[in-house]
């Protein structure tokens, strides 16, 4: 029974990869960009039939005979492997972004701000953590860090979420605080 499964397992491999193989080497006639679009859903087929063993779909990719396809399915493969995986945090920082709008810059910024909090702001761990990504959205998200735009967002962010916090913006301070009881209490001794 075991063995029937190992073939069944082999046949359904080889037949991704030939099917793979025909269907990209066919979709790089109209260009690099559509071929990696057609790429996306042949390696999600490919991580349901691992089960999102990165390992096992690494080696079932390097069945693939042809070279261009190949590349074409490993340009992909971080990309497809986050979404597959369900990784919440960083499937924002995949979308294509133009920081010209902002309501997408702030919230390409939100997710960014996410992942940093989520690693203490410690930049080997930040760096650890990004490395999921493909290359050059890896890239885009540590020059998005070292922006005017991010750091002005990080700190509305901050103070929105602290509200006690000491920056000198911030319109509540402790002495209003008491100042208010101060006048409470003034009130309920003079009654």
């Amino acid at each position: 029974m075991e063995n029937e499964q190992l073939l069944g397992a082999k046949e359904v491999a080889t037949q991704w990869a030939v099917s793979t193989t025909m269907s990209l080497s066919a979709s790089l006639v109209f260009g690099k960009e559509r071929a990696s679009e057609i790429a996306r859903p042949h390696l999600s087929e490919l991580f349901k039939l691992t089960q999102n063993d990165q390992d096992q779909a690494l080696l079932l990719i390097k069945q693939v005979e042809d070279f261009s396809v190949k590349r074409l399915l490993l340009g992909q493969f971080r990309h497809c492997y986050i979404l597959s995986s369900g990784d919440s945090t960083l499937s924002p920082l995949l979308d294509q972004v133009d920081f010209a709008d902002n309501k997408a810059a702030m919230s390409y910024d939100r997710a960014l701000l996410r992942v940093l909090k989520e690693c203490n702001s410690e930049e080997n761990k930040l760096s650890g953590r990004l490395r999921p990504l493909p290359l050059t959205k890896r890239r885009a998200a540590i020059k998005r860090l070292k922006h005017e735009d991010f750091k002005k967002h990080r700190k509305i962010s901050f103070v929105k979420n602290n509200i006690f916090s000491d920056e000198s913006n911030n319109p509540v301070k402790w002495w209003h605080w008491g100042l208010i009881i101060a006048l409470l209490a003034a009130m309920i001794l003079n009654r």
